[in-house]
């Protein structure tokens, strides 16, 4: 049988004591809570309880780390209730339920637990952040992982910090666009951007726009990323194939001498037949290779009416279940 005992009840700031309560080893804090809520009629969502180390003098010392439903420690010699502002606890209910922060006072987004919920269901909150909450890096390290691009609102030392940019890219690698210098310049983080937006090339430092394997990586996810690529990886047979084989129209940015080259420009056609624009003028008027090139776009025409056909089989198939 879990042995009972009175835990002192006092109230934060005045040290006044509110109750002896009646409190067993194997209460959790939800259970005091409810205890509380029947003595002093302040309902549970309205307490904070902290716990007392030493003089009761000293009340608010530390935090009340523990889960709700986990027991309490009994040798705690007594707690503190903080009662916390009704209307603070329904925007947090309701920004934990999606509603956005630009609908609160100035003293509720200056709310961490307020701003923390409301970020981390959407990241674009951090823009409506109080106080000194935005130079908050636990804040921003939240909205950047629900959502990259509110890396936009953090402020310039998180946007310049490599485990936020890093955290940020990783969602969504367009975000490198609001990184500083250094994470722009940091292998992992750009590698990181390209390889889900290819698009992100551009963001990089220049030496990163000219290592084979970044672009290699960009490429592959959006071939027009060539665009962006150093001149020399323009130049690239191996990395312009990739990128026209992902998109034919990357054969526009790619060096004159592989817009020549028979074995790109067939890569590039197979894939979207108006890269054919693209190609040299050489290769446009070479006879031998026109007619490749309509026999190509008549096997992508083929395939074409090929998979609608059986798009529409399978359509009417099902119409007939």
């Amino acid at each position: 049988m879990a042995a009972d005992r009175g835990l002192p009840i006092f109230a934060a700031f005045t040290g006044q004591k509110l109750c002896d309560l009646r409190v067993s080893s194997s209460d959790s804090l939800r259970s005091i809570k409810l205890k509380l809520q029947q003595e002093l009629q302040i309902p549970v969502r309205e307490q904070r309880l902290l716990p007392v180390h030493g003089a009761v003098t000293n009340l608010a010392v530390g935090e009340w780390r523990i889960e709700e439903e986990e027991k309490w420690d009994m040798s705690t010699p007594a707690m503190v209730l903080i009662r916390l502002n009704p209307d603070r606890q329904k925007a947090l209910e309701a920004v934990s339920s999606g509603m956005s922060m630009r609908e609160l006072s100035e003293d509720l987004r200056r709310d961490r637990d307020i701003v923390l919920a409301a970020v981390s269901r959407n990241g674009f909150d951090l823009q409506y952040a109080g106080g000194a909450l935005k130079d908050d890096k636990d804040v921003a390290l939240v909205s950047v992982q629900e959502n990259g691009l509110a890396l936009r609102y953090a402020a310039p030392e998180f946007q310049a910090d490599r485990e936020v940019v890093l955290a940020a890219v990783q969602h969504s690698g367009s975000a490198l666009r609001y990184a500083g210098d250094g994470p722009r310049a940091d292998r992992e983080v750009v590698l990181a951007a390209v390889s889900n937006c290819g698009t992100a090339l551009p963001f990089a430092s220049d030496a990163l726009r000219a290592d084979r394997g970044i672009v290699l990586a960009a490429v592959h996810e959006s071939g027009l990323a060539l665009r962006s690529a150093a001149p020399q990886l323009c130049a690239d047979k191996s990395v312009v194939l990739a990128a026209v084989r992902q998109d034919g129209l990357a054969l526009s940015f790619a060096a004159p001498s592989l817009q020549d080259d028979r074995e790109i420009v067939r890569a590039a056609v197979a894939e979207t037949t108006v890269a054919l624009c693209y190609a040299s003028a050489a290769l446009r008027a070479d006879p031998e290779f026109a007619v490749a090139a309509a026999a190509l776009q008549s096997d992508v025409d083929s395939s074409d009416s090929s998979s609608h056909a059986g798009s529409l089989q399978e359509e009417a198939d099902g119409r007939a279940e």
